[in-house]
C-alpha cells in the first residue's frame, strides 16, 4: 500500500459566466403590471403623467418573392403610430435584411426597403415620445 504525507490546500475558484438575454415582442406591447419590477414592465417613464404611444405597422407587400435580389420595394409605414397626449414621436425602424431605398432611413416615419429574397424578414417599429414613453411593434416580411 502506498501512502503519501502529501496536502492538498483547497483553493476557491470564482466562476463567471456571460448570458445573453433576448426578448422579441411580436405586434405586442409590454405594459406595467403594477409589481414594481419584472420583465414585462416597460422602459421608465420620465413623466408619471405621461401616457404611452402606440406603434402601428402597415406594410404594401406580405411577402418578397425567392431569390428577389433586391426587386421588390417594399414599404413599411409607421404614420399610423399615435399618442394619446400628442406629443410628437420619433421613429426607429430595425429591419433584418433590408436595404433602405428611396431616400429613406432606420429614422423614417414611413420606409421604403428592399430584400434580397432568402428567408423572411423580420422587422420592428419602435416610436418614442421624448418623454420616457416607447412602443414596439412587429411585422415580418414573408418569403413566397
Amino acid at each position: 500500500m502506498l501512502s503519501s504525507n502529501r496536502r492538498f490546500a483547497s483553493v476557491p475558484v470564482l466562476w463567471i459566466f456571460t448570458v445573453a438575454l433576448s426578448v422579441g415582442l411580436l405586434g405586442a406591447c409590454s405594459s406595467d403590471d403594477g409589481d414594481g419590477g419584472g420583465l414585462t414592465d416597460p422602459p421608465p417613464n420620465n413623466d408619471p403623467a405621461n401616457q404611452q404611444p402606440t406603434a402601428v405597422i402597415q406594410s404594401s407587400h406580405d411577402a418578397v418573392p425567392p431569390g428577389d435580389n433586391n426587386q421588390t420595394v417594399v414599404t413599411l409605414d409607421g404614420s399610423g403610430s399615435s399618442d394619446p397626449d400628442g406629443d410628437e414621436l420619433s421613429y426607429q425602424w430595425d429591419v433584418f435584411g433590408a436595404t433602405y431605398v428611396g431616400g429613406t432611413s432606420s429614422s423614417s416615419e414611413v420606409v421604403q426597403v428592399t430584400f434580397p429574397g432568402v428567408a423572411p424578414y423580420p422587422s420592428t417599429l419602435t416610436v418614442s415620445d421624448g418623454r420616457g414613453g416607447t412602443h414596439t411593434a412587429s411585422f415580418t416580411v414573408a418569403l413566397r
